[in-house]
């Protein structure tokens, strides 16, 4: 993520990933290492699902880049998860 926004923020990509749940706010990671492509496994912490009752949820992952006027959204994920809680 080189060079992506230099008019408003810094020239050098700062990539994280928010996990949102129902459109609520679960999980925001630290910066994660860049590479070309791959897999990144995301830790959510489980107390977050506690206000989360059984069926079907929506989660959208996003890949932010983190910059000092604001950040932006490089990559979306949306999708359907059945979530049991027992």
């Amino acid at each position: 993520m080189e060079n992506v926004d230099p008019d408003h923020g810094t020239a050098d990509g700062e990539p994280y990933f928010v996990v949102l749940v129902d459109d609520k706010l679960l999980e925001r990671t630290k910066l994660v290492l860049e590479q070309d492509d791959g897999e990144y496994n995301i830790t959510v912490r489980g107390g977050g699902l506690t206000t989360f009752g059984p069926g079907t949820l929506e989660v959208t992952v996003l890949l932010m880049d983190e910059d000092t006027e604001r950040d932006d959204v490089f990559g979306r994920w949306t999708g359907e998860v059945e979530y049991n809680p027992d």
